[in-house]
């Protein structure tokens, strides 16, 4: 009897050594998986698909050099698929559905006069891919509505 007494404390470390060894790491918040730089993986003007990285040919090029830079808290980039560059600082609505860039300085947006740009998150955000869908349209692409699948290289 005394040695059974003698080992439950051991018995209880061991147990308290296994049981701590499970825990997994809490998963990241949206805002931490959205915080990196995206290439295009797809991209949907209107309802053409007209950039798929996976195919060898494609309607537009020029998505292959498309990133969006969100791996700062507080700024971001935008390169668009005519390679121009636009700096900016991002925010995440409070409902982690639409993301929202503010084109710094004001006015220096991708047209000139827009001082933000928007995008509502399509479907669920991983570590490694994110859907946006523009909630405004692209002069730049004949007014069309356009959704990047995006990937983090």
């Amino acid at each position: 009897m005394r040695k059974l007494f003698l080992s439950l404390p051991l018995l209880f470390a061991f147990i308290m050594v296994l049981s701590g060894c499970g825990k997994t790491a809490p998963e990241p918040s949206i805002e931490e998986k959205l915080s990196k730089v995206w290439t295009a993986k797809v991209v949907t003007e209107g309802s053409a698909v007209v950039y798929d990285k996976s195919k060898t040919t494609q309607i537009a090029l020029g998505y292959s050099s498309y990133k969006l830079d969100l791996s700062s808290k507080t700024a971001a980039k935008l390169t668009e698929k005519d390679g121009n560059s636009f700096n900016a600082s991002w925010a995440l609505s409070s409902d982690n559905k639409i993301i929202t860039l503010t084109f710094i300085p004001a006015g220096s947006g991708p047209t000139g006069s827009v001082n933000t740009k928007s995008y509502t998150i399509v479907g669920d955000v991983t570590t490694a891919t994110v859907s946006l869908q523009a909630n405004e349209v692209s002069l730049k692409t004949g007014g069309t509505i356009n959704k990047y699948d995006l990937v983090n290289p």
